[in-house]
């Protein structure tokens, strides 16, 4: 560019010094016009010869010619003069190009942050064509973290906005975190055949135990309640091994007639072979082991409810066993309310904070067998090796 300059500069001196030079020719050319005419005129009064004007006519062609050829070269020198010019402008186009290219070459930052993962080397050339390279993953700030997490079709309309969800990582299995989800993504995703849903969850993380890449295992509370009364869901499973006679006496002696009564109208419409009354599920009692007999009933039949009981639902009534004092079985209806899978709330019934229900009872094999008596709440003979009922 500053060659371009220097003969711009070199132009516009030239172009000065033959504006002088034209100048000049004019003068030239008016003088030697004033002496042509005055030969002429000594001419035609013979007062001079024929050469003389012919020698002034020739001085004259001379300076036409003369100013005609210095206004050529001011038009020469103007249009070089328009070259260097647009030259000079080329190179000061150039001079920003590489400016605005050194300007490129220097890869800065457009946040602040911590970097995650460098994808490039020092010195290593980086060509970017229609999309751009990756050099360095930066996280703008890890003290405020997300969790993507996948939702099941069947969930995802469960899940809103605003919802409270807490996790755990490999790395910290005894803690638990806490977040809120900020959003649910339409664009769906399937994963072995499941069509899944993205759930981000924002997750405080001042002390920044949680990096980026961890696996989470998520759990988002639907719903929640404060101050209830609620007993471990292994209740619900536990079923004594008695007759539709020995049911019927425990109901009355628990004052619930019409709740029996309900699930016996219950089962005699449902079909043979399949469950019957509502929560009058057999005991889950251990796989082996003698079974006891029917008892001092006749040899009544045992009725089977126990998928009616594992289909136990938020809403529903079912009974369970608690020893009252007397040292009898009493079945205590219940409605159930909300569950985490490991405790159920109990929404309405007799139950109240303290007592003592059944979940399940242990067969002594250390203990011999006997046939003399009756365990408690029992109305036929003892189980052999029956040891107690876990409360």
């Amino acid at each position: 560019m500053r060659t371009a300059e220097a003969s711009l500069n070199d132009d516009t001196a030239n172009i000065a010094s033959i504006k002088a030079n034209v100048e000049k020719a004019k003068v030239d050319v008016l003088d030697k016009r004033r002496k042509l005419r005055r030969q002429q005129e000594l001419f035609e009064a013979n007062l001079v010869p024929r050469d003389d004007l012919d020698t002034a006519q020739a001085a004259f062609d001379a300076a036409v010619a003369t100013q005609k050829a210095t206004e050529a070269q001011l038009v020469s020198a103007e249009a070089r003069y328009k070259a260097d010019e647009a030259r000079l402008n080329q190179a000061r186009a150039s001079l920003e190009q590489a400016r605005v290219n050194l300007e490129h070459s220097i890869i800065t930052s457009p946040i602040s942050g911590t970097i995650i993962s460098r994808s490039v080397d020092v010195g290593q050339t980086v060509a970017a064509s229609f999309s751009s390279p990756t050099l360095f993953t930066i996280a703008a700030d890890l003290t405020k973290m997300q969790v993507n997490t996948n939702i099941d079709e069947a969930d995802v309309g469960k899940i809103k906005p605003g919802m409270d969800a807490t996790f755990t990582v490999d790395a910290y299995p005894g803690e638990v975190f806490r977040g809120t989800i900020s959003q649910v993504r339409l664009a769906a995703t399937t994963i072995q055949n499941v069509v899944t849903y993205n759930a981000i969850i924002d997750v405080p993380n001042p002390q920044l135990k949680l990096k980026p890449g961890m696996t989470t295992n998520v759990k988002i509370v639907i719903e929640s309640v404060e101050d209830v009364l609620k007993i471990p869901n292994s209740a619900l499973r536990f079923r004594p091994d008695l007759s539709d006679a020995e049911m019927e006496e425990a109901f009355k002696r628990g004052g619930e007639e019409k709740y029996w009564n309900f699930s016996k109208a219950f089962a005699a419409q449902t079909p043979s072979g399949a469950s019957g009354a509502m929560g009058m599920a057999r005991s889950s009692g251990p796989a082996t082991g003698p079974r006891r007999s029917t008892g001092g009933f006749g040899g009544s039949v045992r009725r089977d409810t126990s998928a009616m009981a594992g289909r136990a639902k938020r809403g529903q009534r079912v009974p369970l066993w608690a020893l009252g004092t007397d040292k009898l079985l009493r079945p205590v209806v219940v409605k159930l309310g909300l569950s985490d899978g490991v405790s159920t709330q109990i929404e309405e019934g007799k139950l109240k904070e303290g007592d003592k229900i059944i979940t399940g009872f242990e067969f002594d094999a250390n203990r011999p067998a006997t046939t003399s008596s009756s365990p408690p709440g029992f109305g036929g003979p003892r189980i052999p090796g029956m040891g107690g009922f876990r409360r």
